[in-house]
């Protein structure tokens, strides 16, 4: 239940209406809402409204690293599944708007129709998609800091998540090629030059890479009987496996697991937050040895919050400093968290409608 339960909550969240909206009631103004006290930790909670995001359903709206952007998907034709956009099949009306992520900001669209799996760099610089408009297939990448859109063409058959390098010289995606079935990791530089494809393993199939800040990739893989972190660095070493997971072996296993826990990998590339059906929450794996570092129980959302977590619930949010520590709740109401920067969480709520989530940014300051 619980590896569909993500997907739920996001269809149906932008409808929700009673205690959330009730919550929320003083947070139209970004001033103290409440001091949330644990045994383990004392914080200071300010939530500031900026404005409204669509649901479309299935994609989340990704935020920035840095803080300063946010970008989602208009769904302007039928309703799109996971199972479409992990086979490279998004409807073709899918549109791609950013805005900072500041009060009065607006969205600017970067992609009229076509557009699927945007993702961030490691630094917020960069944001890469796929586009296939008519059968053409390409990857394009904005510039944050310049407003420039770049496109170029692509010599594969499918290519979903694509994850751009904070140098922006590459992008690192899941391609699929004539000559071989798998899902198979592969580096795109840019602006052109040919791909460099991780060696192909029969029956293995690979899913959401993500840079770290040593130049490795890392990600997620399936035989279809375990699923598996692995990393990459060309020329070095790989692909190799990390550690086991307690994830089911299909790819929509893996999507659920992480489609509702921000940016899954920490940036060193040495822990994962996850979804478990088999384990009942969140957790969080060290990736040298496999071990379970943390297990947050009923969770239906959740991104790293430096070196603690923020975790979402169906009726609230909290602040996880370790495992062993009482939560401090944040605040009241369905939210799903969607990353954080500093002190401050981008996260989103009810909405008006059910096309539409709440966009806040949440301060969350530890007191002594």
């Amino acid at each position: 239940m619980i590896r569909r339960a993500v997907l739920v909550f996001l269809v149906v969240m932008g409808g929700c209406a009673g205690g959330g909206r009730d919550s929320l009631r003083h947070a139209n103004d970004p001033v103290a809402l409440h001091r949330s006290r644990s045994f383990a930790v004392h914080v200071q909670v300010q939530v500031a409204p900026v404005g409204e995001a669509p649901n479309n359903g299935v994609q989340l709206p990704v935020a920035a690293p840095d803080g300063a952007h946010v970008a989602w998907l208009v769904r302007q034709g039928p309703p799109v599944g996971p199972q479409d956009l992990l086979a490279g099949h998004p409807d073709s009306r899918m549109r791609l708007e950013i805005r900072p992520l500041a009060p009065e900001a607006l969205p600017r669209v970067l992609c009229p129709l076509g557009a699927s799996w945007p993702a961030f760099s490691p630094d917020g610089r960069y944001l890469a998609w796929v586009i296939d408009d008519g059968g053409r297939l390409e990857l394009a990448r904005y510039d944050t800091r310049s407003g420039r859109t770049e496109r170029r063409s692509v010599p594969f058959l499918r290519v979903i998540m694509p994850s751009p390098a904070s140098d922006g010289a590459s992008i690192a995606a899941i391609v699929e090629t004539d000559d071989h079935p798998a899902r198979r990791l592969a580096i795109i530089p840019w602006p052109d030059g040919p791909p460099q494809l991780a060696p192909a393993e029969p029956h293995v199939g690979r899913l959401m890479p993500r840079w770290t800040d040593d130049g490795r990739i890392v990600y997620l893989e399936t035989d279809g009987d375990g699923v598996y972190a692995g990393h990459w660095q060309p020329d070095r070493f790989g692909p190799e496996r990390l550690a086991p997971l307690a994830i089911g072996p299909t790819e929509f296993d893996l999507f659920q697991a992480v489609v509702a826990c921000g940016e899954p990998f920490s940036p060193d590339g040495r822990r994962l937050l996850y979804m478990s059906a088999e384990l009942g929450g969140a957790v969080v794996t060290h990736l040298a040895n496999g071990r379970r570092e943390a297990l947050f129980p009923a969770a239906t959302a959740a991104c790293r919050f430096g070196d603690a977590f923020i975790v979402a619930t169906s009726d609230r949010l909290c602040l996880h400093t370790t495992a062993a520590d009482p939560a401090a709740l944040v605040v009241r109401g369905p939210w799903i968290p969607l990353g954080s920067h500093g002190d401050t969480v981008c996260a989103l709520t009810a909405g008006p409608h059910r096309g539409l989530f709440a966009l806040r940014r949440i301060r969350v300051a530890l007191e002594p």
